[in-house]
């Protein structure tokens, strides 16, 4: 029979003290990157809610950037050459600025862009 969902939260939480302690306790004063990427719509923003919700209630000092693509200068976005290196920027821009401050975990959200798709293939009679 399965855990009860108590039991669960229970092990998750004393997993989670124990990462703490782990990172309370190491030299570097850097914090961990933990980076999730995937299409849009695919579920990213609501992990990374739930998992920085849950890491706040445990104690962790939690930073999440969103990806910049939205708000890019860039303005045909989509097959662009310069558009993903102005992403990828200001997203080292953010980890730059997040790396100043007292925090354990940086959260990292990027979305995988496809640059250019190929043509439809033609039948041939």
């Amino acid at each position: 029979m399965p855990d009860s969902l108590d039991a669960i939260i229970d092990k998750l939480e004393e997993q989670a003290s124990d990462i703490l302690k782990l990172l309370k306790a190491r030299t570097a004063k850097r914090p961990l990157v933990i980076e999730f990427s995937g299409s849009p719509k695919s579920g990213k923003t609501t992990a990374i809610n739930v998992l920085s919700l849950f890491l706040r209630r445990n104690g962790f000092r939690v930073e999440v950037f969103t990806e910049r693509a939205s708000v890019s200068p860039i303005g045909n976005k989509k097959g662009h050459p310069d558009f993903n290196v102005w992403v990828s920027c200001a997203s080292l821009q953010g980890m730059i600025e997040s790396a100043e401050k007292s925090i354990d975990l940086f959260i990292l959200t990027l979305f995988s862009l496809v640059l250019e798709k190929s043509p439809p293939k033609r039948r041939i009679r």
